[in-house]
């Protein structure tokens, strides 16, 4: 067996012969080499695979914060037309899951709770469905329960 320490010599098919081990052998002869010493401008499989992944989870804190204040500004608009206040200013995200939107197809969505109230008086729970950066439901929960589709 061939140790990828030592460098291994090209073998020429016309002097093995073209059996199936010489072919083999100038393949690996002509293949298989010793690894040259890195540059500054030479990265590895495992550097780029790290590299890649880091945007990737940049790209996903980016786009969930962009969901996050979309949902809240909907959130401020809904309390403001609704003439109920939310308390905290403030969205707490609660899970991943799956929901029918508008046309009773299941996506994914993010769901996300918020605390509001009437009178100031009382601490309410509420919660938005956002599908990407659009709402597909709220619901408030108060002594009856408020559905609003979207």
């Amino acid at each position: 067996m061939l140790s990828p320490s030592k460098p291994v010599k090209p073998v020429k098919p016309e002097i093995i012969g073209l059996t199936r081990q010489g072919i083999y052998l100038y393949f690996i002869s002509k293949v298989i080499r010793q690894p040259e010493r890195y540059t500054w401008s030479m990265y590895s499989i495992y550097d780029l695979c790290i590299f890649f992944l880091l945007v990737l989870l940049v790209m996903y804190w980016w786009r969930t914060r962009e969901q996050h204040t979309s949902a809240l500004n909907f959130a401020r608009k809904y309390c403001k037309e609704r003439d109920i206040q939310l308390l905290d200013e403030t969205l707490v995200f609660q899970k991943i899951a799956l929901s029918k939107n508008s046309s009773g197809h299941k996506v994914f969505s993010r769901i996300y709770s918020f605390d509001f109230c009437r009178d100031g008086q009382d601490r309410n729970k509420g919660e938005i469905v956002l599908c990407g950066y659009s709402v597909i439901r709220v619901v408030l929960e108060t002594e009856q329960l408020e559905i609003t589709q979207y």
